[in-house]
């Protein structure tokens, strides 16, 4: 086996080699040994916490949304009062006449001799009283009742008037012309304390010893007290089987009467 060994033919470039071969070791021992570099690590974001729910805000400055629940003190400041028309109406309400403002006005139309046509006539009184008493839906109870004094009828004409209280009326077998209310129609309830109304007022009329229903158109004013109208009639004196007065200067008397009440009630 040869042995070949090759030698630099100079020293100095043999020398120069080791150094380069040694340079280029220590190179790829430090490449190897430096670590590679480390990205920048990402910057911290703190978590954002959820908001916290409606009913756990405290600050007087946060206007509750329409979704927040009102508290108590709100609910009651904001509850609307109750219309007219909820208001609690009475258990029973009484209208008494008044002691003096009352007038009953019986008015016909008669034929006088020695005059060429028909004229007006009144028979009336103030000899009125009574009271109605109307329940908690204004509608009238028992026991509630107007009444006419018939003996106390007058006009201008004593002739006529006692032949009306000895004949007609009988004032002396039927002194009181009454009148028995049964139903209430178109009247506001509860009563108002003020302003004006109007409503029919249903019952049963009763004169000498004949009874038949009536309806009497009534005009009202309120006030505090009570109130204060008129109400009126109309009715023929054969509905209670009567026959129209002829006595003295009157030749002839219509069938048909108007009755008119203006009354003074005291509300209780």
């Amino acid at each position: 086996m040869v042995n070949m060994e090759i030698r630099p033919k100079h020293p100095r470039a043999a020398a120069l080699g080791l150094m380069l071969t040694a340079a280029l070791a220590g190179c790829g021992a430090e490449a190897q040994s430096s670590p590679s570099p480390t990205p920048p690590a990402a910057s911290a974001v703190p978590p954002v916490s959820p908001p916290a729910a409606s009913s756990a805000v405290s600050s007087p400055f946060i206007v509750p949304t329409a979704a927040s629940s009102p508290s108590a003190s709100n609910q009651a400041a904001i509850t609307p009062s109750p219309p007219a028309s909820q208001v609690a109406a009475p258990s029973r309400v009484t209208f008494t006449l008044a002691g003096s403002g009352n007038e009953a006005v019986i008015n016909a139309t008669e034929l006088l001799a020695g005059k060429p046509a028909k004229t007006p006539a009144s028979e009336r009184t103030t000899a009125v009283s009574g009271a109605i008493v109307l329940d908690s839906a204004g509608q009238p109870l028992p026991g509630s009742q107007l009444a006419i004094e018939a003996a106390k009828l007058a006009s201008d004409n004593r002739v006529r008037d006692g032949f009306v209280q000895r004949v007609t009326l009988n004032s002396a077998s039927f002194p009181k012309i009454t009148f028995v209310p049964k139903q209430v129609q178109g009247l506001s309830w509860p009563p108002p304390s003020s302003g004006a109304g109007s409503f029919s007022l249903m019952g049963d009329t009763t004169i000498k010893d004949q009874t038949r229903p009536q309806t009497f158109d009534v005009q009202v004013q309120f006030d505090t007290s009570g109130v204060k109208g008129k109400a009126t009639t109309s009715l023929k004196f054969s509905d209670y089987g009567i026959a129209p007065p002829k006595a003295g200067p009157v030749i002839e008397v219509d069938q048909n009467l108007t009755v008119e009440i203006s009354f003074d009630a005291q509300r209780t």
